[in-house]
């Protein structure tokens, strides 16, 4: 089974610019809500 990082290469996404612009919405959203959204990562492969 394919990991998520490996899955989202095969479809051409950067995951640094992702990171980038989910770093830049966090910071811009409003922190009221206690939960967080969260960027999930497969870190074994």
């Amino acid at each position: 089974m394919p990991s998520v990082r490996e899955i989202l290469e095969e479809r051409g996404v950067d995951m640094t610019r992702i990171s980038a612009e989910w770093g830049e919405f966090i910071k811009k959203s409003s922190f009221t809500n206690v939960t967080s959204p969260v960027v999930l990562t497969n870190y074994l492969d």
